[in-house]
C-alpha cells in the first residue's frame, strides 16, 4: 500500500506523486486524486489543496513542460497550428465551382481546420440519389482553451474561494456577537 504521508520532511509520497501524473491525464483535479487514491468522497476537497501544495504545483509545472518538450510542443508551434484555425477561410475547402476539394487538394490551413467530412445519400422517388457532404470545422475557442490549458497559459489565475467567502464570514461573525450582546 502506498504510504499516505510523507517519507521524509518536504518529500512528496507516493499517492503524491501518482496525484501529479494523473492531474497531466485531463487536468481534472478531483478524478486524478481519485485515480492516485484518495476517497471519493473527498477527491474534490484533496484535488484543490494538492494543486496548492507548494512542492506539487512546481512538480506539476516542470513535468508538463518535459511532456511538452518530449513531444515536441512548443508555444510557438502550438500558436501557429491555433492561427490557422482561428484564421482559417471556410472558402478555402472549396473549388471555384462550389464543389468540395479533396483533402490533398487543400492547403495547411484549410485542412487543419476541417473537423470532419460526412457524405450522406439522399434519394428521391424519380430523381437519382444525390451526394451531400456535411463539413463539420475544429471548434476555434475550444481548441485556443484547451491547448492553453495543458501548456499552462490559460490566463489569469481562479479566484481563491476561502478568500472570496471571507467578508461573508466575518458579517456573520459580527452579526453573531450582535445577536449575543441583545440576548444578554
Amino acid at each position: 500500500m502506498a504510504p499516505t504521508s510523507a517519507t521524509r520532511k518536504g518529500a512528496l509520497n507516493a499517492r503524491q506523486l501518482r496525484f501529479i501524473d494523473e492531474y497531466l491525464i485531463d487536468m481534472n483535479a478531483t478524478q486524478a486524486a481519485i485515480r492516485a487514491g484518495y476517497s471519493k468522497k473527498t477527491a474534490a476537497e484533496q484535488g484543490y489543496d494538492l494543486l496548492r501544495h507548494p512542492q506539487i504545483a512546481p512538480a506539476i509545472a516542470a513535468k508538463r513542460q518535459e511532456l511538452s518538450h518530449k513531444a515536441g510542443i512548443t508555444v510557438e508551434a502550438v500558436m501557429n497550428e491555433l492561427r490557422r484555425i482561428a484564421f482559417s477561410d471556410v472558402r478555402a475547402l472549396y473549388h471555384d465551382n462550389g464543389r468540395l476539394k479533396m483533402p490533398h487538394e487543400m492547403d495547411d490551413a484549410a485542412a487543419a481546420a476541417l473537423a470532419s467530412v460526412e457524405t450522406v445519400e439522399v434519394s428521391g422517388a424519380d430523381a437519382p440519389p444525390l451526394n451531400v457532404k456535411k463539413v463539420r470545422l475544429w471548434d476555434k475557442k475550444g481548441a485556443l482553451e484547451t491547448l492553453l490549458k495543458h501548456l499552462g497559459a490559460a490566463g489569469p489565475a481562479q479566484p481563491d474561494p476561502a478568500a472570496a467567502t471571507a467578508p461573508i464570514v466575518t458579517a456573520l461573525d459580527a452579526l453573531s456577537e450582535r445577536l449575543a450582546k441583545l440576548a444578554s
